[in-house]
């Protein structure tokens, strides 16, 4: 008795399409949206034979680690956990798919909310990709501080971009789909600001460096609660805060982050960002 009939593969048509089918059922279709070398590393057993959304968190985390130039977060004891019972949502009753907690050095996906819906199994498996990513890159600009600001408006955009940047330099095939994702969130108020991060990404080419690296810096170079102080008192960042969940123009939401993240590393380099509104 042969373990699979011939009669399972009427409907494709050679073997590279028979091929291709034993590969989704036997793999997670990761190499769509991860590309091939990535999606090979997530394919490996290992010794622990660890499930395959911790090995998946396992292979983003290094390679986030190396892309970012960021050994910490390689290093690090950040934790994951995989929730198959809670379904948080935000305000709007949208799911929330995963969250970082700073306290607790934490990443949760919340797996049942990421299956709803009767999602194709291509789909899941992008937004689970994507998910890690984007706690990743929480856990990135946590890397090493004791106490992290809460600068959300600021934050979540730029840890899409950092999400963005990075599958585009993967260079799979269903990268537009993820950004797609992204940029429509800017259609929901509650989270609009994260629709930021898709023309951040877009505007990262034409920078030298990047708005997300720029942050990371600032976080770990000056008091969080004086960085906070000092943001909250900008004239950009009232102005920034009004119009980022709103239907505004894309550019001018990023040119007031972009003043923003560079007045306060200006006054880094003045030895305090509290006196570099009077000092620089």
């Amino acid at each position: 008795m042969r373990l699979f009939d011939d009669d399972m593969f009427n409907d494709l048509g050679d073997q590279d399409e028979c091929n291709y089918f034993l590969s989704k059922k036997l793999f997670p279709p990761y190499e769509d949206i991860l590309g091939e070398r990535i999606s090979e590393k997530i394919n490996e057993f290992t010794i622990e034979m660890k499930d395959k959304d911790e090995r998946l968190f396992d292979v983003l985390r290094r390679e986030l680690s190396e892309w970012l130039v960021c050994n910490g977060l390689a290093t690090n004891d950040i934790k994951f956990e995989v929730d198959n019972d809670n379904t948080p949502v935000y305000e709007s009753g949208i799911c929330r798919y995963g969250q970082y907690n700073p306290s607790e050095k934490k990443i949760t996906l919340f797996n049942k909310n990421i299956k709803d819906n009767d999602k194709h199994i291509d789909e899941i498996y992008e937004i689970k990709a994507s998910t890690i990513l984007h706690e990743l890159m929480h856990a990135y600009f946590d890397c090493g501080l004791s106490r992290k600001p809460n600068l959300e408006l600021i934050e979540e955009p730029l840890a899409e971009a950092g999400m963005l940047d990075f599958l585009y330099h993967c260079n799979g095939r269903s990268f537009d789909n993820v950004l797609q994702r992204v940029a429509e969130k800017k259609n929901t108020p509650c989270i609009a600001h994260y629709g930021l991060g898709a023309y951040i990404h877009l505007q990262s080419e034409k920078e030298i460096g990047t708005l997300y690296e720029l942050y990371y810096k600032i976080l770990h170079k000056g008091c969080c609660i004086d960085v906070n102080k000092f943001i909250e008192g900008l004239n950009e960042y009232g102005e920034y805060k009004e119009i980022v969940r709103e239907p505004s123009p894309d550019d001018k939401k990023y040119e007031l982050l972009r003043s923003i993240l560079k007045k306060v590393e200006k006054g880094l380099r003045c030895g305090s960002p509290w006196i570099a509104h009077q000092a620089c």
